[in-house]
């Protein structure tokens, strides 16, 4: 209140929670609809995702540029679902994550759980530029998340440049637990356990 105009203080970033967009949040409803509705709402003003704790049944959320995706962290190590857990309910999906272009993105705090047995290899957070690099700097930055038990690699990021992943838990994924094609990243402090590939493949 005692700030002058110089010292004008940040605005806060504008929050939305999932469940005032119809999440429920209790492993038995498909929430990927309204998940999405929420994130097109933060992207529309570059705001935020709040996830309460609960388990959100998704798949192949697609994440806008801009948009952090926030949670309390309370994952366990082993396979219970703790905090805000996001649980595949698609096995023919590509991820539960879609970072692709979702150009200084934030992920802080989730937990995603995979299926260890999909037609296909589904990733938890997937980065997908196939053939081509990303037309400028990703800096996307996913931080103290759990990823764990999918059929393809836990991160997956193809053909990225900018980036920190930092204090997460990687864990019995049957591909990676990260898998990166790209440059400029940083990669901290990770927890790397029973995955089936690496436990850090970078190319």
């Amino acid at each position: 209140a005692a700030a002058t105009p110089a010292e004008k203080q940040p605005e806060t970033r504008e929050r939305f929670n999932v469940k005032d967009f119809g999440a429920k949040g209790d492993g038995k409803t498909p929430d990927s609809a309204a998940i999405q509705c929420a994130l097109d709402a933060a992207g529309a003003v570059t705001g935020a995702v709040w996830f309460p704790p609960g388990v959100y049944l998704c798949h192949d959320l697609k994440v806008p540029p801009h948009v952090a995706l926030l949670a309390d962290p309370a994952w366990l190590y082993r396979e219970e679902t703790a905090g805000a857990t996001l649980l595949l309910d698609n096995s023919k999906a590509a991820c539960v994550l879609d970072v692709t272009r979702a150009y200084a993105a934030r992920i802080d705090g989730l937990a995603l759980v995979g299926r260890k047995k999909t037609p296909k290899p589904v990733h938890g957070i997937f980065l997908n530029n196939p053939e081509k690099w990303s037309p400028k700097e990703n800096t996307i930055t996913i931080d103290n998340c759990k990823v764990s038990g999918f059929s393809g690699n836990g991160i997956y990021l193809l053909r990225i440049w900018l980036f920190i992943v930092r204090h997460n838990m990687l864990a019995f994924n049957v591909g990676s637990g990260i898998k990166i094609t790209g440059w400029d990243g940083f990669v901290l402090d990770n927890q790397l356990s029973g995955n089936g590939g690496c436990g850090f493949e970078c190319e």
